[in-house]
């Protein structure tokens, strides 16, 4: 029994670490932009970044938001073992604040989902 409860912690532990390939996001964000894509546009398999572009708005003090634009692709079951290749484009900011819910220095927001198949 602690044999398969160990088994399923580890199974689950790496789960939980997957994440965008070749993505140069903070983890933080990647979790936050690909629970965004599955309530949007459905569940995808090999999310992949192709490019994020970021715009830097300049508050006061050393204070300064950031807005994302990131375009990812990813495969989408269409029937038993049939896969649609998709281009998802994320909106999302970063906020120069602490973050209450994730007990760190800075907050994620998704704006803006779109999925197209290419």
């Amino acid at each position: 029994m602690k044999k398969m409860l160990l088994l399923t912690s580890l199974l689950l532990s790496q789960v939980s670490f997957a994440a965008i390939s070749e993505s140069k996001l903070e983890l933080r964000h990647q979790a936050l932009i690909e629970k965004a894509i599955n309530a949007n546009c459905g569940s995808f398999r090999e999310l992949t970044e192709v490019n994020t572009s970021e715009v830097v708005i300049q508050i006061d003090q050393g204070i300064r938001d950031i807005k994302y634009t990131t375009i990812l692709t990813g495969l989408q079951r269409l029937d038993q073992n049939i896969f649609d290749r998709y281009e998802i484009v994320v909106e999302s900011d970063y906020a120069d604040m602490y973050d209450h819910s994730a007990q760190d220095w800075g907050a994620y927001n998704v704006t803006k989902v779109s999925c197209r198949m290419e």
